[in-house]
């Protein structure tokens, strides 16, 4: 291979290397007051979850929706708090507020799940146990007290 070719192909090797390696990287460094901005978005848009999962859950306990259509809904609602929860995840909090972003990515994970069990407990042929629903309650009740340190 000439010299040029190797040039090539090392240059080739230093560019595939580096798309790899910054697709791993955090993509945002913000300030605090940007990250605190962004997280709040973020317990609000998990709590909306939350909030949808519990009224669905109602909705097919009364059987006022069909069933097909409550799981759907909690489907969508599970698919758009992990989203959520992977946002937040993907920014670098400021060191004054690293513990605070830990216990915020930590709830979110909880809301998450809080929201998968409720998509599960309707699959099922029996009603969704009462636990999923105060699963739900303590989940939002934490977000919203969460808000507040935000």
């Amino acid at each position: 291979m000439s010299a040029a070719g190797r040039g090539l192909l090392a240059l080739l090797a230093v560019a595939v290397g580096l798309t790899t390696w910054t697709g791993c990287a955090v993509v945002d460094t913000p300030d605090e007051s940007a990250w605190r901005d962004q997280a709040r978005q973020s317990v609000e848009d998990a709590s909306s979850e939350v909030q949808a999962a519990r009224l669905v859950l109602v909705q097919l306990t009364a059987d006022r929706v069909p069933q097909a259509y409550g799981v759907v809904m909690l489907a969508d609602a599970e698919e758009a708090a992990g989203k959520v929860e992977e946002s937040l995840a993907a920014v670098q909090a400021p060191a004054p507020v690293r513990r605070l972003s830990d216990d915020v990515t930590a709830l979110l994970g909880r809301a998450v799940d809080a929201v998968r069990a409720a998509r599960v407990a309707a699959v099922g042929d029996t009603e969704p146990a009462p636990i999923v629903r105060t699963d739900l309650a303590d989940v939002q009740r934490q977000l919203d007290a969460m808000l507040g340190q935000l």
